[in-house]
């Protein structure tokens, strides 16, 4: 986790589409970050909020896109699976990418998708 004050990776203004398993994937993702002492628990309730506060829509994952058009991300951009379903979710939604994760920006850069300032 990157900045001093997490809580301002959030913005409040930013409309964003997440798949379901998603939210798990935060929780266990601040925990990691509390357990080696990178944040606090207050950081990690104030985020949290913050999070359930947002005009977030859930996007399930049908399984025709899972093989087809995912996959095929996956391969196109030597991403994992996981990676290439945030790609691809950009890539439908015309939405921005938010990550931090170097591989992830370059192939979002040679597809066309917007990266988020965070």
């Amino acid at each position: 986790m990157r900045p001093e004050d997490p809580t301002g990776w959030i913005l409040a203004s930013v409309s964003c589409v997440r798949f379901p398993s998603q939210r798990a994937h935060h929780r266990n993702a601040l925990l990691m970050a509390e357990r080696r002492k990178r944040i606090t628990l207050a950081q990690v309730t104030a985020l949290l909020r913050r999070i359930a506060g947002l005009p977030i829509s859930v996007e399930p994952i049908e399984p025709g896109r899972a093989f087809e058009q995912i996959l095929s991300v996956a391969r196109q951009q030597s991403l994992t699976e996981y990676d290439a379903a945030y790609l691809e979710l950009a890539l439908r939604t015309g939405l921005p990418l938010a990550t931090f994760d170097d591989k992830v920006k370059q192939a979002a850069r040679l597809v066309g998708v917007g990266l988020l300032k965070i």
